[in-house]
Order: C-alpha cells, then sequence, then structure tokens
C-alpha cells in the first residue's frame, strides 16, 4: 500500500513538473512592475496609426534568458488595444505566448524569454461596430525594451 502511495506522488509529481516546464518553455516569467529605465528601448519600438477593426503585426528578435518589456498605448478612441505576443514551435505551429485580452487588456508586460529566436507583436484594435467604420486613424504607440 505504502509503496503504491509512493509511485503514485512520483508519477503525479513528474506530470505536474513537465506540464509547468511545458507552460514556461516559451516565457519564463511575466510581470508588471519592473521599471523601464533598468531596459533598452529597442529599434522595433514606434508609433503607428490604426483605425479601429485593423490589426498591425511585426516581428522581433527574442535570446533565452533575456528579460524584455512590450507596451502598447492606443488613442482612447481606439478603446481597448489588444495584442499578443507569438511564435513558432519547433515544428512550425504558431503559439499565442500572451494575450493582453484575457489579462484585463493590461497595457505592458515584462517577461523572460524561454527560447532564442523570433517572436511576432500582433496589434489589433477593436471594432466600435460593424454598421459605421471609423474613418480616421488613432495613434498607437508600441514600446519594445530590453536587457
Amino acid at each position: 500500500m505504502k509503496t503504491t502511495l509512493n509511485i503514485s506522488v512520483i508519477i503525479a509529481m513528474i506530470f505536474f513538473y513537465s506540464n509547468i516546464y511545458s507552460q514556461t518553455i516559451e516565457i519564463q516569467a511575466i510581470g508588471h512592475g519592473k521599471k523601464i529605465h533598468d531596459l533598452t528601448k529597442s529599434s522595433k519600438s514606434k508609433e503607428i496609426k490604426l483605425r479601429d477593426g485593423q490589426t498591425y503585426t511585426m516581428d522581433f528578435a527574442v535570446k533565452n534568458g533575456r528579460t524584455y518589456f512590450v507596451q502598447i498605448e492606443g488613442a482612447k478612441s481606439l478603446g481597448n488595444v489588444q495584442y499578443r505576443i507569438k511564435s513558432l514551435t519547433e515544428n512550425g505551429d504558431e503559439v499565442i505566448l500572451y494575450d493582453n485580452s484575457i489579462d484585463e487588456f493590461n497595457n505592458r508586460i515584462y517577461f523572460i524569454a524561454g527560447f532564442s529566436g523570433k517572436a511576432t507583436l500582433e496589434v489589433i484594435t477593436q471594432p466600435v461596430s460593424k454598421y459605421t467604420p471609423k474613418i480616421k486613424k488613432d495613434d498607437v504607440d508600441i514600446v519594445i525594451a530590453f536587457n
């Protein structure tokens, strides 16, 4: 009985830790409280113009173990601006590493990359109404910084 319990505990621990590892292999840590002055602003940082309902994507390089800061600040007229950080798995499948829409549309994120390679930032403005398209484009500031 004791041996069966020990084996069950070991199997559960292996399963638990392997799941944690697989979830953290791409992004090792996420936070919201680090200071940007500790980081170097990337040349990928820019201001773009989007109207509601538009999507903008850009690629940026990440290096394993490096801390990254991403901040997306949209004009108030655009409402909540959604952004996703995506990458490709070894077999070419796209995986979403972070989506701020499930984090209360938080406009900034710090993360430690758990891989080296290309990441994609996708910025999505929400449509105000599908019947009244907005003609005017508004500013969206993209800041990417790293250590």
